[in-house]
């Protein structure tokens, strides 16, 4: 996929450039579209397995986050989830390319959201209740926060080789806690 679009890759593709022999291919898939979702099911579970990790380093709080703090917390709390992007760079920027598939941005999407919502409740509390199913507003920011944090990460991977994942999470956590404009202000100073 890093030479041409998926729907142009036959699976004869595959068997050549895996260098296995047709038999052994077809033992374990019927086509290319099964080898593309075991991949990016496996993908997905060690992200999922990344963040669930870094929950552990989650702070508890009675009050709402300052800056400071958010920013702190994507330095500490976003270690295996970075490492484990980091570790798969080519293989997540190949599926997230114009030559990808558009659904494991989907996948990515929905784990991203949900372990959102979980690290919401760990840090104000999980007796508080969050009123996303009354609250548009709300809907939106999490929509909006969770894709801002997915495209981050895709573009910072771009120049991974030039940052360390502490200047990548440092850089995560300035994004989020601070408007664009406020970004682009900051450049002109």
């Amino acid at each position: 996929m890093a030479e041409k679009p998926f729907r142009e890759i036959y699976s004869r593709d595959v068997i050549a450039k895996a260098e296995i022999s047709s038999r052994t291919f077809y033992h374990y898939y019927s086509n290319k579209n099964e080898v593309l979702d075991d991949t990016e099911d496996e993908l997905i579970q060690g992200l999922k397995k990344a963040m669930e990790s870094d929950r552990k380093d989650i702070r508890k709080l009675d009050h709402l986050a300052t800056n400071e703090e958010i920013i702190e917390n994507f330095e500490i709390a976003f270690r295996e989830t970075v490492d484990y992007w980091i570790l798969n760079r080519t293989t997540f920027l190949t599926l997230l390319s114009e030559n990808g598939d558009i659904g494991f941005l989907k996948k990515i999407y929905d784990a991203t959201e949900k372990e959102f919502l979980v690290r919401t409740r760990i840090t104000y509390g999980s007796d508080k209740k969050i009123k996303e199913n009354k609250n548009f507003s709300f809907k939106v920011a999490i929509k909006n926060y969770v894709s801002s944090i997915i495209w981050t990460i895709s573009y910072l991977l771009q120049y991974g080789d030039k940052l360390s994942p502490l200047e990548m999470r440092k850089i995560i956590g300035k994004i989020h806690v601070n408007s664009p404009v406020k970004l682009i202000q900051d450049q002109f100073k």
